[in-house]
């Protein structure tokens, strides 16, 4: 499981859409697809159903899905507090 298919997977759950997650990531479908489907093989349960009104999620999806918001969460709060503060490193 990667960083990838964690954005996938809430990309679509947010969009409803596995074509509007694509535009909202700024990707092609067929990699936005290509993600929950490995993701799902590595899961074992399919995170999403195909409807009418679109992609819903799966009980195993929603339990994946907060998991992945907490992960991605956590690694945006470690990126700020790693990347250099320009106002810490300026010579005065």
């Amino acid at each position: 499981m990667d960083v990838k298919q964690l954005t996938a997977l809430v990309a679509v759950a947010d969009a409803g859409s596995v074509t509007r997650a694509a535009e909202l990531l700024h990707l092609v479908q067929p990699a936005v697809t290509r993600q929950i489907h490995t993701l799902e093989q590595e899961l074992g349960v399919p995170p999403f159903e195909r409807s009418r009104a679109g992609m819903e999620l799966t009980e195993p999806g929603r339990l994946m899905l907060e998991r992945a918001r907490r992960v991605l969460a956590e690694l945006e709060r470690s990126r700020a507090e790693i990347r250099p503060n320009p106002e810490c490193c300026r010579e005065s």
